[in-house]
């Protein structure tokens, strides 16, 4: 797994974004979203503030042309 996030699927815009919802008792809710056209990865739940893994793992595990 690589730490670099991937451009978006979409549009192939490089500049992507961290969202942070407001902790709660699961953690700090976190995706990641493209900063020019919206689109946005699974929202998942981090330990800390800073975490950035889990997001960034979800938004680089997209499906290629034609897998299933």
């Amino acid at each position: 797994m690589t730490d670099k996030l991937l451009p978006c699927p979409f549009c192939g815009e490089t500049d992507i974004e961290f969202q942070t919802g407001t902790e709660d008792r699961e953690g700090w809710p976190r995706n990641a979203a493209c900063a020019k056209c919206g689109a946005c990865g699974p929202w998942t739940y981090c330990p800390h503030d800073d975490d950035k893994i889990e997001p960034l793992k979800l938004w680089n595990a997209r499906k290629g042309e034609g897998e299933k």
